[in-house]
């Protein structure tokens, strides 16, 4: 995830490729740069809910406002390095948002783990079902 815009996706991809950073589909801003500061409460709740949905442990963001607003939205912590802290979602918020996560991350470890069980014949299969059942 970035703030940057998608008229960046390019260099954005260069560089992560140059620096040998590993990345899927990179999440752009929607936001102009002339709006990017009015768009930041915005940027953070989409920030928030791609990370709340995801497998990622730990996202960390430059920003402290940001990062105590998508810690408690997501339910998971988030490293400032504004601060150099981890900002941690409150009781409310990991009850919430916390048990739909640790169920897709212990899904995805009984995957693996069937995975490497299984003959290459029957992984296909397994990947294809989990692909329906389970995105």
């Amino acid at each position: 995830m970035t703030h940057r815009s998608e008229k960046y996706r390019e260099p954005t991809l260069r560089w992560l490729a140059d620096n040998n950073i590993g990345h899927g589909y990179p999440m752009m801003s929607v936001a102009s740069s002339m709006r990017k500061k009015d768009c930041a409460g915005e940027y953070a709740i989409r920030q928030a809910d791609h990370y709340r949905c995801s497998v990622t442990r730990l996202l960390i963001t430059k920003d402290e406002p940001v990062a105590k607003r998508v810690a408690e939205r997501s339910g998971k912590p988030v490293l400032c390095l504004e601060t150099s802290e981890v900002c941690r979602p409150g009781m409310e918020s990991v009850a919430k948002h916390g048990k739909q996560h640790l169920a897709r991350v212990a899904m995805l470890k009984l995957r693996r783990k069937l995975l490497l069980m299984t003959p290459d014949s029957t992984k296909q299969i397994m990947q294809r079902f989990y692909r329906k059942c389970f995105r």
